[in-house]
Parts: C-alpha cells; structure tokens; sequence
C-alpha cells in the first residue's frame, strides 16, 4: 500500500473521497430471494454461500475512488464455523440432562472466551476484504476487545444487582407499611431506571466499540483512523429516539382514530 500512495500526487493523497454506492434494490431483491430459497432447501447449509453472495454484491456495488472491493473468504470456512456454533448449542441443550448447573458453566466459558471471537471475526473479515488487490488487516487487540466487552459486562450485571436488591428492598418495604402498591411503584420505578441507564450508557459503549474497531484496522499498511466524539453517538441516537417515539405516538394515534371511527 505504501508503494500505492507513493505513486500518486500529493493533491491526490490528501484528497477526501466518499464510497459511491451504486446498488439497486431489484438487483439485490433477486439474490435475497435466490439465497432464501436455497438456504431453506439446504436446512441452511447453503447459508454460509450466501453471506459470501450477498457482502460480494454489497461490496462490488461501492466504488471508492473509481474502484470496487471485493470478498474473498471460503463459504466453506464460514459453514465450519457455524457448525461448530450448532455443535455447541446442542451440547449445551443436552448438558442440563447430565448435571443442572453445566449449562451456566458452558456459557461462561463462552462469554469467557468472547473477546477473542470477537477479534478472530474482525480478522477474518477483514482479511477475505480487498480493495485495489489490497487486503484489510485487524490487530489482535485483545486487551482492548475485553476492555469494550467487560465494560458493558459490567453495566449488566450492575444494573440487575441493584433491581434484584431494590425489589427485595421494596417488598420488605411494602410488608412493614402494609402497602402493595408501593413495591410495584418501586419495582416499575427500578426497572425504567435500569432501562434509562441501559439507553444512556448504550451510545458511549457503541463509540467506544467502533473506535476500537477502527483504530485496529488498517488498509495494507496504512492505518485507519477514528476522529467520531462520542457527542455525535449520542447525537445521532438521540435522533434516532425521537424518530421512535414520535412513529409511536402516530402509530397510537392512528388506532385510537381507527377504534373510535369503527370501533
């Protein structure tokens, strides 16, 4: 990649560029329901040639700089993959029938090991993605991934330790005053500010997610760069809960018309 950028004019390097997507929505239809068809029939083996059919056209349809990029990886490679995900999940099922608490120790093992599927995914993508002949790379920043992931670990199990103390707080509460309408007021209370914690911390852990990610990745040799704050995140998903409540408010609005008119 350096050999690349030396080549060009220096007004060229410094040049910004967009990626130019020139998909069309029947194209893409016609593989969507090709790949459905034959996933179905294949008890979704051919599952995994369809994920490398449906990234190719997403990728060959954006150009950047006049070029295209391209997927490279081996369908049988992700289909190994996934039966090792079902192998997994059916020993976990069967695994209650043995000893009842086997099934907690799988999935934290699992959730142990986590950080390191989730840079092995990066990798892989990002190897079989090519530009100009030029592969993607990923870090094995596996530091950083547990950082991202034990985080929002954290805010989990912080937040469902302190409804499961409020609620035992809440109903001993209501015994000693005789009131049970105060422990569902504190038990709804607990939850929607558990739900308001969740939604006020969910934009920080995504900026940090995509930072991670993006510092982390690199075209060749060339690092990429991530200059996003997390303002923007918040930004953005404070749009986004705007647009969410207000085609909620239409959507209820629009039944309560419909049931007064014909109701």
């Amino acid at each position: 990649s350096n050999s690349y950028w030396s080549e060009l004019p220096m007004s060229e390097v410094n040049k910004a560029e967009g990626i130019d997507f020139k998909g069309k929505g029947s194209d893409y239809f016609r593989i969507w329901i090709v790949n459905t068809f034959l996933s179905i029939a294949t008890f979704g083996l051919y599952s995994a040639w369809a994920k490398v059919r449906r990234r190719n056209y997403f990728y060959s349809v954006s150009e950047l700089a006049g070029s295209s990029f391209r997927y490279t990886a081996n369908p049988l490679m992700i289909l190994r993959s996934r039966g090792i995900v079902a192998a997994l999940l059916v020993f976990h099922n069967l695994s209650q029938l043995v000893n009842p608490l086997l099934p907690m120790g799988i999935v934290a093992l699992v959730l142990a090991f986590l950080p390191f599927l989730m840079v092995s995914s990066m990798r892989f993508t990002a190897h079989n993605s090519r530009y100009r002949n030029i592969s993607f790379n990923f870090k094995r920043s596996y530091g950083q991934a547990f950082g991202c992931y034990t985080n929002f670990i954290f805010l989990f199990l912080t937040a469902a330790l302190s409804f499961l103390l409020l609620s035992q707080f809440g109903e001993q509460l209501a015994a000693q005053v005789n009131n049970p309408k105060l422990l569902e007021t504190i038990i709804l209370s607990g939850f929607g500010g558990m739900v308001l914690l969740y939604i006020l911390s969910v934009p920080f852990y995504s900026w940090r997610t995509s930072k991670w990610m993006m510092e982390n990745l690199s075209w060749g040799n060339t690092p990429f760069a991530f200059k996003t704050s997390v303002g923007s995140f918040y930004s953005a998903y404070c749009f986004l809960f705007l647009k969410v409540i207000a085609f909620l408010g239409l959507l209820a609005f629009v039944c309560s018309e419909a049931i007064t008119t014909f109701g």
